[in-house]
């Protein structure tokens, strides 16, 4: 089970496991998305605060949602797709690809990428890093990009810090929201 809410499942295990409490759980990207999860399913049970790192609780913008990643329309364009589902088409095919046609296709059309770029290409090779594993890369890129925690912000009780930096695909406005909501 290759979702977000297993992984959410196995962090309410570990944390069970282990009798911990009075967490600060800190979370990036996809950590992030599961400590958003987290809190959807069990509330901020076990939580003393949470630090979330550039992530918003629905990556994907639309209609309602201005708070997901910018200029995402003009890259699934570029890269030939219509909408999410031609993307994950295009991603199984080119699974051994796709992390790093990612970046290329966001830094083409969000600038802010295109610096950090070289760098993430060189410290992560990520063609060496999916041939072992395509279908798991995949199946977790499509989990994230289908998230939808926006149920959780309202349930968090605990402190939060929201870290986001001067260049990010998502707008300011998510940092806004956690605090008015």
């Amino acid at each position: 089970d290759r979702t977000i809410d297993r992984l959410v499942l196995d962090l309410r295990e570990f944390i069970e496991k282990l009798g911990l409490d009075n967490l600060c759980l800190v979370g990036h990207s996809m950590g992030a998305l599961v400590i958003y999860g987290y809190i959807a399913k069990y509330g901020c049970e076990h939580l003393s605060s949470i630090c979330l790192m550039d992530m918003s609780p629905k990556p994907l913008p639309d209609p309602e949602w201005d708070h997901g990643v910018m200029d995402i329309d003009s890259s699934f364009r570029t890269a030939g797709c219509a909408d999410i589902e031609d993307v994950m088409k295009w991603a199984r095919k080119t699974v051994t690809t796709f992390s790093s046609d990612y970046f290329r296709i966001m830094a083409n059309t969000v600038p802010i990428m295109l610096s950090g770029y070289a760098y993430i290409e060189q410290m992560f090779p990520f063609t060496a890093l999916t041939r072992p594993f395509p279908t798991i890369v995949a199946d977790y890129w499509l989990a994230m990009l289908n998230a939808d925690y926006r149920n959780a912000v309202p349930r968090i009780t605990v402190p939060v810090t929201y870290v986001q930096p001067k260049r990010s695909v998502y707008p300011a406005s998510v940092a806004s929201h956690l605090a008015e909501n």
